[in-house]
């Protein structure tokens, strides 16, 4: 069983354009994006959502904890002073998203690039943060989705991301981003088998096979007939999140697309997900 959801940045969630657009969007459940490191700007997003939930318009099914300054986040970091320092950030963004009672989070394992000669101590500590942050899971009864990432992060592989896992608790889970697998698109529904049971949430998009893109499905290399018929046998609930960068306007238009028009080509998208892009055949 799945459902669909929109991730949207803080930049946007207390816009009134976008708290318009979501009034009128088909799909009604967000990942909140977070970035940076502004206290104010997260407490004001928070709020703005928590209004937005309360009154029926959205639920926030899962929040992207911040990866970026990854010095004030660094919860991998070899140095002990610097990964406890991460931990207490995440910790107080936590209770600051407390009020949304969110039952997923997403959480980068590391920044880039990581030296192949810190590799391994980066692993020791992301392991040792992990374990810890999954008590404040627990108490919550949500689930730390540990993302797919591309490149030379941590956790860059689904065998990698599993020897990142192997032993943790259950409420440490999986988010698998489909187009961070640079340069093996053909193995992405073969990841998610790997990857089944810590599964909790996707990010969906497109790319070219060779390094992220975030295109909306069909316009790159993945097989979503293929990869739609792994995640329809999963038996667990799961949320599929559109993490696409918005289509814009010619160069000279300096104009951005409407948080609307983006909420309804997701909604086409997750449409043609479920028809397996059936036109196309």
């Amino acid at each position: 069983m799945y459902s669909y959801a929109i991730s949207f940045s803080d930049q946007e969630v207390t816009t009134q354009i976008w708290q318009e657009a979501m009034t009128h969007s088909e799909i009604h459940k967000i990942e909140y994006s977070a970035g940076g490191d502004d206290f104010d700007v997260f407490r004001r997003s928070v709020k703005a959502l928590f209004s937005m939930q309360q009154a029926g318009i959205l639920e926030v099914a899962s929040i992207h904890i911040p990866f970026g300054p990854f010095s004030f986040w660094s919860f991998a970091s070899p140095d002990e002073t610097a990964r406890r320092e991460g931990i207490k950030h995440i910790r107080d963004f936590l209770s600051l998203c407390s009020v949304l009672n969110c039952r997923n989070f997403t959480i980068h394992g590391s920044d880039e690039p990581i030296a192949s000669e810190v590799r391994q101590q980066a692993m020791t500590s992301l392991r040792r943060s992990l374990l810890e942050l999954s008590e404040d899971m627990i108490q919550s009864g949500a689930s730390l989705n540990l993302e797919l990432l591309p490149r030379s992060c941590l956790g860059n592989t689904p065998e990698e991301l599993l020897l990142i896992l192997k032993d943790l608790p259950s409420a440490i889970g999986i988010c698998c981003d489909v187009n961070h697998l640079c340069g093996t698109p053909a193995r992405v529904p073969h990841a998610i088998t790997l990857l089944s049971k810590r599964l909790r949430t996707f990010h969906l998009s497109d790319y070219d096979g060779v390094d992220e893109c975030h295109w909306f499905p069909g316009l790159g290399v993945l097989d979503w007939p293929a990869i739609m018929q792994k995640i329809r046998g999963l038996p667990q609930e799961l949320l599929l999140i559109f993490e696409i960068a918005r289509l814009q306007a010619p160069g000279w238009q300096k104009r951005n697309i409407s948080p609307e028009i983006h909420c309804r080509n997701c909604a086409a998208a997750a449409e043609m997900l479920e028809k397996n892009f059936a036109f196309l055949s």
